[in-house]
Order: structure tokens, then C-alpha cells, then sequence
């Protein structure tokens, strides 16, 4: 029964401890960034003359937190951008560890419209639950995705796209498909079961239930384009389009026609839906790549 547990233990602390370096790392770029804006409040602000000693203190934390508060975009981006190479260095090492057992299977690589199908997917599962979520007033209802809205799309367009659309998806995609998931299946965990388990922590990850019931069936189906397209690609491209979509939804006019009122939402997100399951299908019946020779060097 004690060897039990701690091989639970040992596998447990193996899926979550990227995690783990992850959020340390947020509090420990949170502190140095703190301790700068707080220095550059009292440069700024402190005065012998001034009022008294109580009364700068206060004014000097008040400023300091707004600052961290309009900072804390920045602080997750940087974050993110720490966390990368750990990320990139723990799947290499599982990697060798996976090729001692048994070797590698390469595949062929999707051809570009089979990924042109993928986006346009991606682009209707942003739309199709976004419309729906919205259009049943979860949105409104759920004040912790309105803070949390907020804060990812204060920064300018240009930042979120570089961030939001970019860095965050290829962060994501390491550390829950790439690391996360690849070891679920190392632990004898089934494709279906290391999906569900995956992208439950995914939705959880993101902290407020309107983005858990949207990051779910988004893993999911990026959890099947991975094995799909056999490919690190495969859900990056998804995940870039989704996120992309949303920052261009939010932070533009291009598509304020598709959610113009409660109708339009529902409308809107039905017609997502349907392009995803279209979309899937034709993934699923014309996707079908077959492994190259061993000693072939095609990267995924």
C-alpha cells in the first residue's frame, strides 16, 4: 500500500510541477516588478516638504498599486516568456526518456490546406462558443471573467496580438499538451481519459467559469489535432487562431455585427458550431497520415 502511494505521489508531482515552477515564477516576477513600481513611486512623489510622512506613504501605495494593477498583463506575458525554455527542456527530456523504451514513430507531414481547414475551425470554435456563452448571459452573470477580461485585453492591440494571439498559445500548448498530456500517456492513461483529464486543468487553470466552459471543449479539440496531425503544429496553429479571433473581437469593430444583440449571439454561435462540426468531419476523413521511414528526419 506505501508503494502505492508514492508512485501516486511521484506521478502527481511529475504532471503539476511545471505548473507549480510556473505560478512561482508569476510571484516572483510580481515581487521584483512591485518593488520597482514602488521605487519609482516615492522618486517621483516623495518630498521633506510635503505633507506629512502618513499621508506620502498613503498616496505613495495607492499609486503603487494602480501601477501593478495596469502592469499585470506584462507581469503574466513575462511570466509566460521565463517559463518557455523550462517548458521546452522538460518535454525534451521526456522525450529521450519515451525514445529508451521504445522509438519514435515519424509521420508525413499535413499538407498546407489540411491546416487551412484547421484554422477555419479554430476560427468557428472561437466564434461558436464565445456566441453561445454570451448570447445565455454567462458573460454578464460571471464578474471574475469580467476582471480577468479586462485585464488580458487592457494592453494595446498590437501588445495582445504579440501576446494573447502568440506567446500565450505556444506557452499554453507546452506546458498542457505538450508536457502535461504526453505525460498522461506515459502513465498508461488512454488518449480519450489523458484528453478529458487534460483539459479539465486546462479550464481549471483559467480560474472563472465562463473560460473553463470555453477551454474545454477547445482542448479537446486540441488534444485531437495533436494526435491527428501528429504534429506540435497542429494545436499551436489552433490555439493561435482561437486566441487571435478573441483579441480581434474584443479589441476591434470587425466583428461587432456578429454579436449585436442576443439573437445574433445565439445565431452567431450556432454557426460556429456548424463549421466545426463540418470542419472536424473533413478533418477526420482526409487527415490520414502514414509514418515515414525511421531513419527519415522530419521534426514535428
Amino acid at each position: 500500500m506505501e508503494g502505492k502511494n508514492d508512485n501516486w505521489f511521484r506521478t502527481m508531482w511529475r504532471l503539476f510541477y511545471p505548473l507549480l515552477l510556473h505560478f512561482g515564477i508569476m510571484v516572483l516576477v510580481s515581487t521584483v516588478w512591485s518593488l520597482i513600481v514602488y521605487l519609482i513611486v516615492i522618486e517621483k512623489n516623495w518630498s521633506a516638504d510635503g505633507a506629512s510622512v502618513l499621508e506620502q506613504l498613503q498616496e505613495i501605495g495607492y499609486q503603487a498599486m494602480e501601477g501593478m494593477l495596469r502592469s499585470s498583463y506584462y507581469i503574466m506575458i513575462i511570466a509566460n516568456l521565463i517559463t518557455l525554455p523550462f517548458l521546452h527542456l522538460f518535454y525534451r527530456q521526456d522525450k529521450k526518456q519515451r525514445e529508451k523504451v521504445k522509438p519514435e514513430i515519424k509521420y508525413n507531414r499535413a499538407s498546407p490546406m489540411e491546416y487551412v481547414v484547421l484554422a477555419v475551425v479554430a476560427f468557428g470554435a472561437c466564434i461558436g462558443f464565445n456566441g453561445l456563452i454570451a448570447g445565455i448571459g454567462l458573460t454578464q452573470a460571471d464578474k471574475a471573467y469580467q476582471e480577468v477580461s479586462e485585464l488580458l485585453y487592457s494592453a494595446s492591440l498590437p501588445v495582445q496580438l504579440a501576446g494573447t494571439a502568440l506567446l500565450t498559445p505556444v506557452f499554453e500548448e507546452y506546458m498542457f499538451r505538450r508536457v502535461m498530456y504526453n505525460r498522461l500517456k506515459d502513465n498508461n492513461m488512454s488518449i480519450g481519459m489523458a484528453m478529458i483529464t487534460v483539459s479539465l486543468v486546462f479550464g481549471l487553470y483559467h480560474g472563472n467559469i465562463v473560460q473553463m466552459l470555453y477551454a474545454f471543449p477547445l482542448s479537446c479539440m486540441m488534444v485531437y489535432t495533436y494526435e491527428k496531425y501528429h504534429s506540435f503544429l497542429a494545436p499551436c496553429l489552433f490555439h493561435i487562431v482561437a486566441n487571435g479571433a478573441s483579441v480581434l473581437i474584443t479589441g476591434t469593430d470587425l466583428f461587432d455585427f456578429l454579436f449585436s444583440g442576443r439573437i445574433m449571439m445565439l445565431l452567431t454561435g450556432g454557426v460556429g458550431l456548424v463549421v466545426v462540426y463540418y470542419g472536424l468531419r473533413i478533418i477526420k476523413d482526409t487527415v490520414k497520415l502514414e509514418p515515414v521511414d525511421p531513419a527519415s528526419k522530419v521534426e514535428l
